[in-house]
């Protein structure tokens, strides 16, 4: 922990990070200025302060900014990212001024040291995550601290299952798995983990899930279940009672009127608002004020979630639910198709996923909410309302996540909107909504958002490719109730289909492990071709997308793992 792994940073130019600072005294203020307003290479910042920023061409040809200029308190302040980008910046301010600067000092920090030593504090929690607030240009992106310190952690957890512990009588976590006396300790050593785990996302800094560990050591209780959750709409119609019948004659209403296709029409959140019965129906929760308890919703914070409901109704609740395995799939699988390729199985429907990676997701997108009575919990669903609104030709896909961790509370929403036109690469419209931070030599991506977009959308090609086998499962009953303690009388889907992996459970076992090796992602990288989307050829009649799944092309994966972590004695 005191030594967090941290990759040596470069620049575009390949340069070493070395955050420099050049200063010169200033001896004629008005000419300086003039002369760095006049340089084609150097812009005024929109602040209109005496600052500019300072543009130009990398070593690979590519338009880049290459550092700052400030004129301060009678100096002139360059700072750039290398020691080579200072020799540069030096000789085209000392060509600009001539006479009017004199140099005074050049300085260097390491940037991988500082890095290192944010890590290690962020780790030890002696410094606080940074917020979107935060101006300091040398701070650490928040998703580039955010990765580093989780690389860091999945190594020293990954090592922790096959290191002797103190409290296991200094046998291993996965020798302790297989003799009864040391069980419970173990398995209370993993709770502790998992509540480490809930206090960082509740601190809303970088927080590590080890429940991987319940398989990895065979402690896993019980088959998979064979239906889903309670979903978000059956929570909600649960601790509002009423609500499920008003949603359900809203949408008859609806589909009773002239021109109504099941193919397209939809409501809006606008025609929501203004639907009479609905309002009738919030004025009323309205009026009864907080007399059922602090888990009610009143009538405002209920309204955000009536268009999914009455749009899921309207369409007679189609439900997909994702396979553990293939949602680990569909992770890595590149979203390289165009707008007219995004096409929906139904005007509205709902995904459901509740393997740990895309609830982890969600519970690290949540913890950066902290008025969400929902964060800093572990999730047992995450339901994905799927919208398609047309108008004019053009069309707007709206997803609303829905995470529940069928507590008292009620699930928490995030809403999402992308606008679909036909020749739109997918994939930027995801950057747009969540940009990514680039870095040299990149860091994973640790984004919750584009994580989450990324695997909601390729379910959706995926449920709409040609091959795919779906199975229909009845979504109450007995044996669902007893798994999932749903209340008896709470409005269930009837059906939900069912989208089954593509692999083995153990091979997915062997993926995931192997993203947890020290250099695990890199190997996967290597050696795992992504899954990606292929296009028909022009002579086949059905133009569908057809999906190249993720697949290993390298050695024996096993292998690798094992040697990986063979300890010495």
């Amino acid at each position: 922990m005191l030594e967090p792994a941290v990759p040596e940073l470069y620049n575009t130019d390949g340069e070493r990070l070395l955050i420099t600072r050049v200063t010169y005294d200033v001896l004629d203020s008005a000419a300086i200025e003039r002369a760095l307003d006049a340089h084609t290479e150097l812009q005024r910042t929109e602040k209109g302060d005496a600052s500019w920023t300072w543009t130009g061409e990398n070593r690979s040809g590519a338009s880049v900014t290459l550092g700052n200029l400030e004129v301060r308190d009678g100096r002139l302040v360059l700072e750039v990212s290398s020691a080579g980008r200072a020799e540069r910046g030096r000789a085209l301010i000392e060509s600009l001024a001539g006479q009017t600067v004199r140099h005074r000092a050049t300085t260097h920090e390491d940037v991988t040291r500082r890095v290192r030593e944010a890590v290690r504090a962020r780790i030890l929690g002696a410094e606080k995550a940074p917020t979107d607030q935060d101006e300091d240009s040398c701070t650490i992106p928040a998703e580039v601290g955010e990765a580093l310190v989780l690389n860091h952690m999945a190594r020293h957890y990954r090592e922790w299952v096959d290191y002797p512990v103190p409290a296991l009588g200094d046998k291993t976590p996965r020798q302790a798995a297989g003799i009864p006396a040391l069980r419970d300790n173990l398995v209370e050593l993993i709770h502790g983990l998992e509540s480490d785990y809930e206090r960082a996302l509740k601190a809303g800094g970088p927080a590590y899930d080890a429940s991987w560990m319940w398989a990895e050591l065979g402690l896993a209780e019980g088959n998979a279940p064979h239906a889903p959750p309670p979903l978000a709409h059956e929570r909600i119609a649960q601790l509002v009672p009423g609500l499920a019948e008003v949603c359900r004659s809203v949408a008859e209403a609806e589909r009773n009127k002239p021109g109504w296709s099941d193919a397209s029409t939809v409501l809006s959140a606008a025609e929501c608002r203004a639907n009479m019965e609905l309002r009738r129906f919030l004025r009323g929760r309205e009026q009864q004020g907080g007399e059922e308890g602090a888990s009610a919703l009143d009538g405002s914070s209920l309204a955000t979630y009536l268009p999914s409901m009455v749009n899921f109704e309207l369409h007679r609740r189609k439900t997909f639910w994702v396979d553990e395995s293939l949602a680990f799939m569909l992770a890595h699988t590149e979203l390289d198709v165009l707008g007219r390729e995004l096409r929906l199985p139904f005007p509205a429907f709902a995904l459901v996923f509740t393997d740990r990676h895309v609830l982890s997701l969600g519970e690290r997108l949540l913890s950066r909410d902290r008025s969400s009575p929902v964060a800093g919990h572990l999730l047992r669903v995450a339901t994905v309302y799927v919208v398609q609104e047309e108008q004019g030709g053009a069309r707007r896909l709206l997803l609303s996540f829905a995470f529940d961790a069928l507590g008292a509370d009620a699930p928490a929403l995030s809403h999402y909107e992308l606008s679909l036109s036909d020749e739109a690469k997918v994939q930027e419209q995801l950057d747009t909504l969540s940009p990514k931070v680039i870095v040299e030599p990149a860091v994973e991506d640790t984004s919750p958002v584009r994580g989450l977009l990324t695997v909601a959308l390729n379910a959706i090609l995926y449920a709409t490719s040609p091959g795919v086998e779906i199975e229909t499962r009845a979504a109450s009953g007995a044996r669902q109730r007893a798994t999932y303690d749903r209340p008896t009388d709470t409005l269930a889907s009837d059906n939900v289909y069912f989208l089954p992996g593509a692999i083995e459970i153990s091979v997915l076992r062997r993926y995931q492990a192997l993203e947890r090796l020290p250099a695990g992602r890199a190997i996967l990288r290597r050696f795992m071709v992504r899954g990606h989307w292929r296009r028909a050829p022009k002579s086949w009649s059905d133009q569908r997308l057809r999906w190249i799944s993720p697949y290993w092309k390298g050695p024996d994966m096993a292998a690798i793992i094992e040697r990986t972590y063979r300890l010495k004695p």
